[in-house]
């Protein structure tokens, strides 16, 4: 008589995948004038660096009414503090992987046309995740991040992403629209006002637990038994190979074991629940 192979069986179950970085895990739509909180999911937005802020019309691609953005105004004086005044926003990203960062900015002509994106995973160190520069004042424009190549992000309790200004490699805050003779704009007074911001992700893969098989045998017959599964109807599939075909040899079953005769060839056996 051949040996018998056990194999430990697993729940199956369909993961559904939603495409990398695009579905929202908080978005801020900044509708609520009082309010700072996430208007979809969990999260927080802070200001930072000494900015102000005010509730202004917000882009035409949010059709709620009222319809806000957050103004932001009082950036740092020329040529000062780089990197410390703008937005934060936190959530977590527990169940999550793969995250982006989109958002809709509108800037004055003589706000700083340069902005950089941090992110950091439960309070650690900060990752760059790159600059953007406004290219036109007085208009939305719609900007995404991939933070997915910060692997640290992903499964974080507690993410945070921060938008601040920065200044050009010369050390100069430069302005959105330079002045007629061309100099540069820029001034701590200028604004910067913001919509729809939002922390994306990828839903993370949940794998369920395996379901260890016990086996017996006694008098030409062999017993299967999974007590660690209860209550589910199950599937008792049958190969003479690892590599399949694998066929059933016992569906909708609501008990807890299977038996079947002995015989020359290798068996091995799986347990599936829908």
């Amino acid at each position: 008589m051949k040996t018998l192979v056990l194999i430990l069986a697993a729940l199956t179950s369909t993961i559904a995948l939603a495409d990398p970085g695009t579905t929202v895990i908080a978005e801020w739509n900044f509708n609520d004038p009082e309010s700072l909180a996430a208007s979809t999911g969990s999260g927080l937005a802070r200001l930072l660096g000494g900015v102000v802020s005010t509730n202004f019309q917000g882009s035409s691609d949010d059709p709620a009414i009222p319809n806000g953005a957050i103004s932001l105004k009082g950036f740092p004086a020329q040529g000062t503090s780089s990197r410390t005044a703008g937005l934060e926003f936190t959530t977590s990203a527990t169940g999550w992987r793969n995250l982006g960062f989109r958002f809709e900015v509108r800037a004055s002509g003589t706000a700083s046309k340069r902005l950089r994106v941090f992110a950091a995973a439960d309070g650690g160190e900060a990752l760059d995740a790159g600059a953007f520069e406004i290219v036109r004042d007085s208009v939305f424009t719609n900007v995404v991040f991939d933070l997915s190549q910060h692997a640290s992000l992903s499964g974080a309790s507690e993410v945070a992403v921060w938008i601040v200004s920065e200044m050009s490699e010369e050390g100069q805050y430069v302005g959105v629209k330079p002045k007629a003779d061309g100099s540069n704009s820029y001034s701590s007074a200028g604004t910067w006002r913001f919509d729809r911001v939002a922390i994306l992700g990828s839903a993370a893969e949940s794998i369920s637990p395996g379901i260890p098989l016990g086996i017996t045998g006694d008098a030409g017959t062999v017993t299967l038994s999974w007590p660690g599964l209860s209550g589910p109807s199950c599937t008792v599939w049958s190969a003479t190979s690892l590599s399949g075909p694998w066929e059933s040899v016992s569906s909708g079953m609501s008990g807890l074991t299977h038996s079947e005769p002995t015989g020359d060839e290798p068996r091995f056996f799986r347990i599936t629940s829908p």
